[in-house]
């Protein structure tokens, strides 16, 4: 059952009983309406590049709801990556095709191929930015999360998925090495696929800060995290914590007022650690469960919220093993403020980590304007399994945090040939 979802004033009407019987031109009409009115644009035609617009996961979903509003079709967020203009989505809608491909070639080219994975929501979208900055030489494919092609179901095991991915990988590229960039959930699936992968396979194994259930975490860093956390939200993960209103200016003064703000805070500390709690040790398999945990996202379209509660079960379902080949994993200077350092988990089970720090948060590191320095670390980090001609750029260092930390720049050192910077 379709639920209705208001609509902006002014919206275009198509009936649904007309789609495919030749209403192309009406189905393109609504959608070029909606994506000018989501993406701020009015100037949008039909010929233009939907993937050259559609990079931020939010106008998107904004889209997505206004057409299933006015026709009770949802279409897959892959197919805005996916789409060589918005004319082929207006004719997709119109003739009912409203799935996708499992994988999206986001760029063309020769040698060695490169296959990025998307976060908790699948969001092929938010890494075309991304897959620019890099520039690697050879074609660039994303893995769609099953469940956003409208045939499958999403999985919440992440062996279960990898080999499906997997899978998918070898039906592109039979054989030979591949490079592997994942980010958040999909640095996740990117390590478990390259365990897959035999050694000569491996090439680039790129993280962006992967995601690890705090299940998962030791126990002594739980409970650290649990007790800075209240104080010192910043600070325990270097980030800026937002300024909370005073009790003064939430209660006014006086005894009472000052009792209620104790009282509430005290409710708040309270909630939390029983939601820790629960996520640390409850039943994963339980619908309550995603509903209580820290990155649930709620009243998105149906299709993408089967999708992200799937992903965020398998995170807590996951345990984490030893890894003995060589990663690269990019963190942000301001971190994730929902979970602990890096540093404190993945060393051990990854002997042969090396960090990287790049500007911005967890959320911002791919999207402009830092999307560019992690685009040329990257790049940086390709270097050492690509000819030295490839076109390698520098970027302004950033203070390492710890020992294992390498700034941006400092990559390079690793690279065979030393190749040198060019614009491209």
């Amino acid at each position: 059952m379709v639920v209705p979802i208001p609509v902006a004033p002014g919206a275009a009407r198509l009936d649904p009983s007309r789609l495919g019987t030749g209403f192309d031109e009406a189905a393109t009409e609504l959608v070029l309406a909606a994506m000018r009115r989501s993406l701020g644009n009015p100037g949008l035609c039909s010929a233009d590049s939907p993937s050259a617009w559609c990079r931020d996961l939010r106008p998107v979903i904004k889209i997505v709801r206004e057409i299933q509003a006015q026709t009770g079709l949802e279409l897959s967020i892959t197919t805005f990556a996916e789409a060589r203009s918005i004319a082929e989505i207006g004719a997709r809608l119109a003739q009912r095709r409203l799935g996708s491909s499992t994988v999206v070639r986001l760029q063309d080219g020769d040698g060695e191929p490169m296959f990025v994975l998307p976060g908790l929501a699948g969001a092929i979208v938010e890494l075309i930015a991304l897959v620019e900055e890099i520039g690697h030489p050879g074609p660039v494919y994303a893995l769609a999360l099953p469940g956003l092609d409208g045939g499958s179901n999403p999985h919440d095991r992440v062996d279960e998925l990898v080999h499906e991915l997997l899978v998918d990988i070898r039906r592109v590229q039979p054989q030979g090495r591949i490079h592997l960039v994942g980010y958040s959930y999909g640095g996740t699936l990117a390590l478990e696929i390259a365990r897959l992968c035999a050694p000569a396979d491996r090439g680039l194994v790129a993280l962006i800060e992967p995601a690890i259930h705090e299940a998962n975490w030791p126990l002594r860093v739980w409970l650290r995290f649990l007790l800075l956390r209240p104080r010192r939200p910043g600070k325990a993960r270097g980030v800026e914590a937002p300024a909370a209103p005073s009790p003064e200016r939430r209660f006014g003064s006086g005894p009472l007022r000052r009792c209620k703000a104790m009282a509430s805070a005290m409710r708040r500390a309270v909630v939390g650690l029983a939601r820790h709690t629960h996520q640390r040790y409850g039943d994963a398999s339980r619908t309550t469960f995603v509903l209580t945990g820290s990155y649930y996202a709620r009243n998105l379209p149906p299709q993408l919220q089967r999708v992200r509660d799937s992903a965020y079960r398998a995170i807590a379902l996951y345990e984490p093993r030893r890894y003995d080949g060589e990663v690269v994993y990019l963190r942000t200077e301001g971190g994730d403020a929902l979970t602990c350092p890096p540093e404190q988990v993945w060393p051990s089970l990854l002997p042969g980590i090396r960090f990287v720090t790049v500007p911005g948060t967890h959320a911002s590191v791919v999207a402009p304007p830092h999307v560019a320095a992690l685009g040329q670390a990257i790049r940086l980090a390709l270097a050492r399994y690509i000819p030295p001609s490839f076109a390698v750029f520098t970027v302004p260092s950033i203070s390492p945090r710890s020992r294992n930390t390498a700034t941006v720049t400092s990559i390079a050192s690793a690279t065979q040939g030393k190749p040198r910077g060019r614009s491209r």
